[in-house]
């Protein structure tokens, strides 16, 4: 591959990123860029594991430690110790990666190589404050990345762009914004939601970026590039399943779940449904196998894969037991993975499942 781009794994990389329009908005910006100190690697490296074959690894972050899982979850081990949250793939041979998972306390932004482990901080994310807050009043404020859309690389301008908010997108009530210059370490800041109780402090401007201030995001690569016919359809509109040979055919019917990510060979529809609405929209996951015409449970906890759902009654309703199934939220990390042997696996958060396949888990997040 050889570019400088940001990938969900080696084998499936996302459309190039595109600078939007210019704006001529003025940020505040951080007082000074990192300095040379600042890029030298900052903890000792973990050999390279030469057993996990670096175009077939899932590359996860938290905040112990940056690890390699071989896809399918048998075989992990760790290439870099310390704190590597919400990482981000930066081409064949590093990632980017958040040392906190409260930025108001500031933090900084890590290069760590694939392959030795080094890292280099790339820039100081500045503490935020309140600038009208008592200082026992900033001692409680949170800031992270809530949303894995809320993290982007800028490929053409080497940027990194950050959407920071204390909650998720239906509570905040702050929400800041940061650019980094990954080649200078420099950082600028937009206080976006949050004014008047909290008046941003003097190095932070209050509004929104301009477009061409701000990073392009890259849409997910995981939908069927050559789409090829199957025995079954979906329709989520009536619910039926219906064999594509026979239009008029009627098999079974699944009620109130919509279409959401087709797999990259296009025989797998995730479908969202069973929602409930709070502080978070919750919704359960199925999947559709537009092969068999089969419908499967996505399940909560690892193990092998789940029989098929079944329809009862003279209306041949599919039945989707509540009991056992993953909490799926808006914010949550639903994405197919195409690996270099044409296998494909669905992340759910956490978990791993490898269709018809046995369903595992990791501790962190997946590098996108």
């Amino acid at each position: 591959m050889g570019r400088w781009v940001a990938c969900a794994v080696i084998a499936g990389c996302a459309r190039p990123m595109h600078v939007r329009e210019a704006h001529d908005n003025a940020p505040a910006v951080s007082p000074e860029p990192a300095s040379a100190e600042a890029m030298q690697p900052v903890a000792a490296p973990v050999a390279a594991v030469p057993d996990i074959d670096l175009r077939e690894a899932l590359i996860v972050g938290n905040d112990e430690a940056l690890a390699l899982w071989r896809a399918d979850g048998g075989v992990h081990r760790t290439i870099s110790r310390g704190p590597a949250l919400h990482p981000r793939r930066m081409g064949d041979d590093a990632v980017l990666a958040l040392s906190t998972s409260n930025v108001a306390e500031g933090a900084s932004l890590i290069r760590i190589s694939l392959e030795d482990g080094t890292r280099h901080t790339v820039a100081a994310i500045p503490a935020f404050a309140c600038a009208n807050a008592a200082p026992e009043e900033s001692a409680g404020l949170s800031l992270d990345v809530e949303d894995p859309s809320d993290f982007e690389l800028d490929v053409p301008r080497k940027l990194a762009c950050l959407t920071l908010m204390d909650r998720n997108a239906n509570m905040a009530s702050l929400q800041v914004r940061v650019r980094v210059e990954l080649e200078s370490g420099r950082v600028q800041r937009w206080q976006t939601v949050g004014e008047p109780e909290c008046l941003p402090p003097a190095d932070v401007t209050l509004g929104e970026p301009g477009d061409e201030e701000w990073c392009e995001g890259a849409a997910l690569a995981d939908e069927a590039s050559a789409p090829r016919a199957f025995a079954f359809d979906f329709d989520d509109e009536s619910g039926w399943v219906r064999k594509l040979s026979e239009p008029r055919s009627k098999t079974v019917r699944l009620l109130d779940f919509t279409r959401e990510r087709v797999s990259p060979s296009g025989r797998w529809q995730v479908l969202g449904g069973m929602m409930q609405e709070g502080d978070y929209i919750h919704r359960s996951l199925v999947l559709f196998d537009r092969q068999e015409g089969e419908f499967y449970p996505v399940l909560a906890s690892p193990g092998s894969w789940p029989a098929p759902l079944t329809a009862a009654g003279k209306r041949n309703l599919v039945s989707v037991p509540s009991a056992g199934l993953a909490d799926v939220v808006g914010e949550s990390d639903v994405r197919w993975l195409s690996l270099a042997d044409a296998r494909e696996v669905l992340i759910v958060d956490q978990l791993v499942l490898a269709p018809l396949g046995p369903r595992w888990a990791f501790d962190g997040e997946l590098a996108r």
